[in-house]
């Protein structure tokens, strides 16, 4: 699925919103200038600077195409459906052989098996 720049700037936007509003419902904590709610509304303030830069490069750059979205059926390539499934069972064997191999020898494997099935190579 591709989804336009603007579009994702306004719920880019909208998310920094919604966290800054939550965020303010924090309590307040005495004798300091910074309570728990400092941090989650920075990072609030953060989304909607980062959601109006998206939006005002999406319209600068381009006018036509920047709210939509396209559907991109994903299974039509022949390699798609062996690289979900690799997904799907690094899932598994990360959770019912987790505890017995350990997770760094999952872990490596895992990503040795996608590097090699990427084509990434390791260098």
């Amino acid at each position: 699925m591709r989804t336009g720049d603007g579009l994702m700037g306004f719920v880019l936007a909208a998310l920094g919103i919604a966290v800054f509003w939550y965020a303010a419902g924090f309590p307040n904590t005495s004798g300091t200038y910074y309570g728990p709610a400092f941090v989650p509304q920075i990072i609030g303030i953060g989304l909607v600077i980062c959601g109006a830069i998206l939006v005002i490069r999406a319209i600068r750059v381009s006018g036509a195409g920047i709210f939509s979205v396209q559907i991109i059926y994903p299974f039509d390539q022949v390699r798609a459906i062996p690289s979900v499934a690799l997904v799907l069972a690094s899932i598994l064997a990360l959770v019912f052989a987790g505890e017995a191999v350990g997770f760094q020898t999952i872990t490596f494997a895992t990503l040795l098996t996608a590097f090699l099935w990427l084509r990434g190579g390791i260098a």
